[in-house]
């Protein structure tokens, strides 16, 4: 074994243990042991956030209690990307029935419309829904 050490150039232990070192850097090893030891809607919760960022677990969440048929407007008051993409149905209109709004820290129903800092909210008219579902800062409304 040892001869075979030797027989190994400067310059081959040197690529190995750069190799090893970018591994190492970029938490591939860490990624791997993740992957194997998570699911898919674990993993998604991690990078996503429960409650959250973009909020994939409360969105999983409110797709499977409710059963919505269609697609629902996400609002994020957060700089966020939209979240619409996780379960947006191709095929399928928007419901203007319902609502959610993620990382609102403040009840969405007691937002001043005519406050001229809230940009998010100035199309849809609060004061018509109702809270439904609450888990943290997120919320799912129904049109009253």
């Amino acid at each position: 074994m040892f001869q075979k050490l030797k027989k190994l150039k400067l310059s081959q232990m040197l690529f190995g243990i750069f190799v090893l070192i970018i591994l190492q850097y970029f938490n591939f090893f860490l990624g791997i042991y993740d992957l194997l030891s998570k699911n898919y809607q674990e993993r998604m919760k991690y990078v996503y956030g429960n409650c959250e960022k973009e909020s994939f677990g409360y969105l999983s969440l409110i797709e499977e209690k409710f059963k919505l048929q269609k697609n629902i407007t996400i609002l994020n008051t957060k700089s966020f990307p939209s979240s619409n993409w996780f379960f947006y149905k191709n095929k399928k209109s928007f419901d203007n029935n319902y609502l959610i709004i993620l990382n609102s820290f403040k009840n969405p129903l007691l937002i001043n419309k005519k406050d001229k800092n809230n940009i998010l909210f100035k199309d849809y008219d609060l004061s018509k829904f109702k809270i439904l579902h609450q888990l943290n800062s997120c919320y799912l409304l129904e049109k009253i």
